[in-house]
C-alpha cells in the first residue's frame, strides 16, 4: 500500500511589516555595558545632568543628576540627608522662579547664599549659583541661557565664561584704548610729515580688526608682567595696559609703514598709467589694443584685435572674429591707484582658439601691465588672424 506523500516542510515566513527585528546579542550586551559604565562614572562637573520644569525632563547625562545632587547633599553633610534629598527633588520638580527656587535651596542644603554670575549684568545675570564656600567645591547652578539646573562648581562656570568675557571686553573697551594709542602715536611723531601722517590714518581706518587683536595678545605675552586677569565677578582686566598698547602701537605703525612703502613701490600706477605701460610693452605686437579707462566701480577693460595695425577691415564682424577681451579690477575712482596696492587681471571673452586662455592674476598695475603684455605678444607670434572680409594683401 503507497503511502500518502509528507506535507511540504513549512518555512519560516518572516516577520509582518509591522515589526522589528530583534537585537542580536552582541547589541544586547554592548547597550548593558554601557548602561552600567554609564551608572559607574564618577562626578565629573564638566558633564552635568539636569533637568527642566515640572517633569524632571532629563536633557543631559540622563539620571546623571539626580547622582549629582545626592553626592552634593551628602556633601553637606546635613543631620537628615535622605530627607534633604527628597525635599530638594521636591523643590525642583514645583519649580518656579529661579530665585525662590535657589533660595529654598540654600536654606535646605545650609549654603552661604545665592549669588549671580557675571555680577555686573544684574538683574540679568548669566548664571545663578549657591555660595558653597569655595571656588572648586561642587554647588547647584541655573542657567538662565538653557533654562536648567545642574550640578557644577563655580571655578568652572567662569573659565568657562572667560573667552566670551574676552570677546566682550574686546568689543567694549580694549579695541579702544588700542586704536586711540595708535592714532596718538602717530599724530604726535615729529619724524612723519603732514602727508605721511595722514596716509597712515588712512591705511589704520582699514586695518583688519582680527590682525589688531592678535598684535595686542602677542604684546601682552612680550611685555614683561603684562596678563589679561578676570575678576571674581567675571570681568576682564589687562595688567599693565598702558605698556601693553604703546607696544601694540609701534608694532602696528612699522606694519603700516611697511604696507605703504610696498604700495609706493608697486602700487601706485592709475588706470590711465597703466593703459600707457601695457601700449609701450606691446609695441612689437602686431595686434590692435583698444582700453576704456577704469569706471566709477574701479573696472578697466582692455581689447585685444588679432589683427596687423596696417590692416584696415571692411567689417565690423572681422574685428570680432579676432578679438580678446579682459577686465581689471580694484583701481580706485577716477584712475586713482588701486587702495590696496593690487589689481585682478580675467580675460571676459576670446573668439582664438580655446588654448589662447589668460589665467587670473592678482598683483600690482606694473606686474599685471608686464604678464598681460607677454601673454599679448605671444598670442600675436604664434596665432594667425582670421580674415573673413579683408582682400588677401591686406594678410600678413
Amino acid at each position: 500500500m503507497a503511502l500518502p506523500k509528507p506535507p511540504p516542510r513549512r518555512r519560516f515566513p518572516g516577520l509582518s511589516p509591522g515589526r522589528r527585528p530583534p537585537t542580536s546579542t552582541p547589541e544586547r550586551l554592548r547597550r548593558m555595558t554601557k548602561e552600567h559604565e554609564e551608572e559607574e562614572r564618577p562626578f565629573d562637573p564638566e558633564r552635568p545632568g539636569s533637568w527642566r520644569g515640572s517633569s524632571r525632563e532629563l536633557v543631559v547625562n540622563p539620571g546623571q543628576f539626580e547622582r549629582d545632587l545626592r553626592e552634593l547633599v551628602d556633601a553637606s553633610k546635613l543631620a537628615e540627608p535622605d530627607e534633604a534629598f527628597d525635599k530638594a527633588k521636591e523643590i525642583l520638580d514645583e519649580g518656579g522662579d529661579p530665585n525662590d527656587v535657589m533660595d529654598e535651596l540654600n536654606e535646605l542644603l545650609d549654603m552661604h547664599g545665592v549669588e549671580a554670575f557675571p555680577s555686573q549684568k544684574l538683574p540679568h545675570p548669566d548664571f545663578l549659583y549657591l555660595n558653597s564656600g569655595d571656588t572648586y567645591n561642587a554647588t547647584l547652578v541655573y542657567s538662565y541661557d538653557e533654562n536648567k539646573y545642574f550640578v557644577s562648581t563655580y571655578g568652572d562656570i567662569v573659565e568657562g565664561a572667560e573667552p566670551a568675557a574676552l570677546d566682550d571686553a574686546w568689543e567694549s573697551w580694549i579695541r579702544q584704548g588700542v586704536e586711540r594709542c595708535v592714532r596718538r602715536d602717530i599724530e604726535h611723531n615729529i619724524d612723519l610729515s603732514e602727508a605721511e601722517q595722514d596716509a597712515l590714518l588712512g591705511r589704520f581706518d582699514d586695518f583688519d580688526d582680527a590682525e589688531l587683536r592678535r598684535i595686542f595678545e602677542e604684546s601682552v605675552r612680550d611685555v614683561k608682567n603684562a596678563e589679561i586677569g578676570y575678576e571674581t565677578d567675571g570681568s576682564v582686566f589687562v595688567h599693565r595696559m598702558g605698556e601693553v598698547c604703546s607696544e601694540t602701537a609701534d608694532r602696528v605703525i612699522t606694519k603700516l609703514q611697511a604696507m605703504k612703502s610696498n604700495r609706493r613701490r608697486n602700487g601706485e600706477m592709475g588706470g590711465l598709467g597703466f593703459i600707457a605701460a601695457l601700449r609701450d610693452l606691446t609695441g612689437p605686437v602686431l595686434g590692435t589694443i583698444s582700453a576704456v579707462p577704469p569706471s566709477h566701480t574701479g573696472q578697466l577693460f582692455v581689447n585685444f584685435y588679432n589683427i596687423p595695425k596696417r590692416t584696415e577691415p571692411r567689417d565690423r564682424a572681422e574685428l570680432e572674429n579676432n578679438r580678446m577681451m579682459f577686465t581689471v579690477t580694484g583701481f580706485g575712482r577716477e584712475n586713482a591707484p588701486p587702495a590696496s596696492g593690487k589689481v585682478k587681471i580675467e580675460q571676459s571673452l576670446s573668439a582664438l582658439p580655446r588654448a589662447c586662455r589668460l589665467r587670473a592674476k592678482s598683483g600690482s598695475p606694473e606686474q599685471i601691465a608686464r604678464y598681460l603684455a607677454e601673454f599679448l605678444n605671444e598670442v600675436s607670434a604664434k596665432i594667425p588672424p582670421k580674415y573673413t572680409h579683408s582682400r588677401a594683401t591686406n594678410r600678413r
